[in-house]
């Protein structure tokens, strides 16, 4: 197998990497402060918000070196347990089946020359398998990287070119994706579709994983090379788009993962001290992208580690989850807004009666955007027996920053997103001049903590304008803390456009534009919709000697983007207003609308 090269992470991230070093010196510092001032949430003296959440518990992690050890460090607990469940076949994986299906591919990508600090990306939507060659990835060092499969070839072809991608993991119709790279292959050939069946002609780099899971017999070597490893060694590459319109490769470590896990699988449930022992299993849907952080991270791996069952949709369609929460009894779903939007409707328009009995559902979890207070009301109304949680977040943070578990049990705080989750800490800080500010002020959100990303690989300049050498990561999020710690997201400084849970890069839809003959100008700034949340909307300068229609507009970024990228609302004007160095004032074009 060739290599398109082995990366020095040290090198790459040596600045964050002397921080994350002594995080844990740190954090002993800061829990005696804590003990002195237990109640307050705000440190006077250093402008410090600090959580108030018991402490993560490392001390029952000696010898873990990875995100797959640490999910199975219980499995004895619960290795007959069904783990994971497909929404549509019901095929079912135990534990234990889940744990030698990780090991028996992780031996698989050793054979076929992966080794620590190589990236595999792993394009395919949700499946048994995905969290499955997420976790061998892990077992052996090298890291996964996630792209969105709805992405456009030009896309991922970037995204792998950027982080030095050495072997895929995809699904047959997803190959054209990665044409020209040269890149050897795995095809997951166990999903219940036509295109990963249909086998046909295998080329010389394509191989099936169920090749690779039926020649392995032996899982002999995968301890050797441990000794040498660390949880602060990095883990997963997920990728977030810039105003610049490219992607940024999020680089996350083991420890950010793992330490992710125990703060939503402390502040989520009331487990005890050991939040692996569970006595009845909840029953989770995932149907959010495990391309995603959310997916990932926040469902299924923590559920994992928790012992619950996980049952897994290839994507969001109200019907089809709200026959899966009947078929399987699930106690817990994670949605977006829309999706809650969409649920709400259709409650609202049956006045609550449904062909489909959600009398198992007992918590519903909303990330990317703060729900409304009414949208809330609504679902409360005809599902009252259901708590509504909401977190904040972002990936460089790990997914979640802060938790809301139940947003009916204060009126007052139905706007906030919640309090901030195990040893995190956050400063608000002035727009203008970056001093740090007081509770119910607003500014700029930082935050530190062992969720806080290594860095972006590949892009030491973004890095280091996002990140400080004491840990600071600035989220470019306005918002304000109560008195109590209680987090209000108030708006957005950065100019991405939030399509439900996806981000769109108004710049990288600007240049596309910008190419078509008959657009002299163009802007494209975010315009409000109650069923996505926000989408993009074009402004347009025309040539004179052109007829140019809002559908070919439409039509012609279509043909360029993935479906979440395009403009759904065209206006023409005569200019587009801009500052003296050239930066468009999108504020004015709001005002015209």
């Amino acid at each position: 197998m060739s290599s398109h090269g082995h990366l020095n992470f040290s090198r790459l991230f040596a600045r964050q990497e002397r921080w994350k070093g002594s995080y844990y010196d740190h954090r002993s510092t800061r829990r005696g402060l804590s003990a002195r001032s237990s109640s307050k949430c705000y440190d006077e003296q250093s402008r410090i918000f600090h959580s108030q959440r018991p402490s993560l518990d490392f001390s029952r992690n000696d010898g873990i070196t990875d995100i797959a050890s640490f999910v199975f460090s219980k499995k004895k607990s619960f290795s007959s347990r069904v783990s994971l469940i497909d929404g549509v076949s019901g095929r079912e994986l135990t534990y234990g089946e889940l744990e030698r299906l990780v090991f028996k591919l992780a031996e698989g990508l050793v054979d076929l020359g992966v080794e620590h600090g190589d990236v595999v990306m792993l394009l395919a939507p949700n499946s048994l398998y995905y969290p499955v060659a997420l976790l061998a990835i892990s077992s052996i060092g090298a890291l996964a990287a996630t792209p969105n499969p709805l992405g456009t070839p030009d896309d991922v072809r970037h995204q792998a070119m950027l982080t030095s991608v050495k072997l895929v993991m995809s699904t047959r119709d997803l190959l054209f994706k990665i044409e020209g790279l040269s890149l050897p292959a795995i095809v997951i050939d166990y999903n219940n579709d036509a295109s990963s069946s249909d086998h046909g002609e295998e080329q010389p780099s394509v191989v099936l994983l169920s090749t690779i899971l039926e020649k392995v017999s032996s899982l002999s070597s995968l301890n050797s090379g441990k000794k040498n490893r660390s949880l602060h060694d990095p883990a997963a590459v997920l990728y977030s788009s810039g105003t610049t319109g490219m992607s940024k490769a999020v680089v996350l470590s083991h420890a950010n993962i793992c330490s992710q896990i125990m703060q939503l699988a402390s502040s989520c449930h009331h487990q005890g001290p050991d939040h692996g022992n569970i006595i009845e299993q909840e029953v989770h849907l995932c149907a959010l992208p495990m391309s995603h952080i959310f997916g990932s991270v926040v469902i299924t791996l923590q559920q994992l580690y928790r012992g619950n069952q996980t049952v897994v949709l290839r994507g969001f369609e109200l019907s089809g989850m709200l026959a899966a929460i009947e078929r399987y009894h699930i106690s817990h779903i994670y949605v977006v807004p829309p999706v809650v939007l969409a649920l709400a409707k259709t409650l609202q328009k049956n006045n609550g009666s449904l062909r489909y009995d959600l009398s198992s559902l007992q918590n519903i979890l909303c990330g990317a955007a703060p729900l409304g207070k009414e949208l809330i009301e609504t679902c409360y109304k005809y599902l009252p027996n259901t708590s509504f949680s909401q977190i904040y977040g972002l990936t460089e943070v790990t997914g979640a920053l802060t938790l809301i578990k139940d947003s009916r049990q204060n009126e007052n705080l139905a706007a906030s997103v919640g309090t901030m989750l195990s040893d995190m800490e956050a400063k608000v800080v002035d727009v203008e001049n970056s001093e740090p500010l007081p509770p119910n002020h607003k500014g700029e959100l930082l935050v530190r903590g062992p969720t806080t990303m290594i860095g972006y690989m590949n892009d030491p300049q973004a890095t280091s304008s996002t990140m400080n050498p004491q840990g600071w990561l600035r989220t470019g999020d306005l918002v304000y803390f109560d008195e109590l710690g209680n987090l209000f997201v108030v708006d957005r400084i950065k100019e991405l456009i939030k399509y439900k849970a996806l981000q769109v890069a108004p710049a990288e839809l600007e240049a596309l534009l910008l190419s078509h003959p008959q657009i002299l100008d163009a802007a494209v700034i975010p315009y409000k919709s109650k069923e996505t949340g926000e989408i993009p909307m074009a402004f347009i300068v025309p040539s004179l000697d052109g007829n140019l229609t809002e559908d070919q507009v439409k039509a012609f970024v279509a043909e360029h983007v993935a479906p979440y990228k395009r403009v759904r609302r065209v206006a023409f004007t005569n200019a587009i207003p801009k500052t003296a160095s050239g930066k468009i004032l999108r504020k004015e074009l709001v005002k015209q609308l």
